[in-house]
């Protein structure tokens, strides 16, 4: 017990000396730090030296002029420069007058015959179709072959591309007939047909067939009434 009350007056009594030396060790280090920094040297900035603007000498701008190279061009008009085809080809001479020539035979108004035809294209025009008007002549047997009529028809004609009513060129007609000639050199009287034809090409021109009925009318009897059934080919012309 003694020992620990002497050990705390011990305590006390060095206590303010030890600081006190801690505090001096700290100074000297700080004061001596201070004299090592004042003892460097110094670095002055740079002065800059003022130009004499009297006696300096003057400096030449030079100025860019930009050059240009220009080149010459020359317009050439195509179509002098290079002779036109049109004006090498002629065209080909408008035609004023078209016809296709040629014949059927078969059976007409249950007769059988053989006709010699005029086809002349119109310019109407019915929707798709275009039109075109036949005049067709020959020799026609009665079907007891015993007598024989010359008949003139007058048909008019639509023609139709593929696809209506088939697929190939086809068309519908009607007209008037006239028996000019027969037995007796009698003329008969007027009757008409109906029929409907489909063409192809072949043999440098068309190849027709068509089908329908026909009213003849011969002026010695009742006339005949049939089927008429031809087939015959025609050929165009322009002039």
């Amino acid at each position: 017990m003694k020992n620990n009350i002497i050990a705390c007056l011990l305590l006390m009594l060095l206590w303010p000396a030890a600081v006190g030396a801690a505090t001096a060790t700290k100074n000297a280090v700080v004061s001596e730090k201070k004299s090592q920094a004042a003892s460097l040297p110094t670095k002055k900035a740079p002065v800059k030296k003022r130009k004499d603007k009297k006696n300096a000498v003057p400096v030449k701008k030079e100025t860019f002029v930009p050059t240009y190279e220009v080149l010459a061009t020359a317009e050439v008009n195509i179509e002098e420069a290079l002779p036109s085809v049109e004006s090498k080809v002629a065209p080909p001479p408008k035609k004023n007058f078209a016809v296709k020539i040629g014949g059927m035979a078969g059976f007409f108004s249950g007769g059988t015959s053989f006709l010699g035809q005029l086809e002349f294209p119109l310019k109407m025009i019915i929707g798709p179709a275009t039109s075109s008007v036949r005049i067709s002549t020959g020799l026609m047997q009665s079907r007891e072959t015993d007598k024989r009529y010359v008949p003139l028809n007058f048909d008019f004609l639509l023609n139709y591309p593929p696809g209506w009513f088939s697929g190939v060129d086809n068309y519908i007609g009607c007209g008037l007939n006239l028996v000019v000639l027969g037995p007796g050199r009698k003329m008969g009287s007027i009757g008409g047909e109906v029929f409907y034809g489909v063409v192809g090409d072949g043999f440098g021109g068309s190849i027709f067939g068509e089908i329908g009925y026909a009213a003849l009318s011969t002026g010695d009897a009742a006339g005949y009434q049939g089927m008429t059934v031809m087939v015959g080919y025609k050929k165009l012309f322009e002039f």
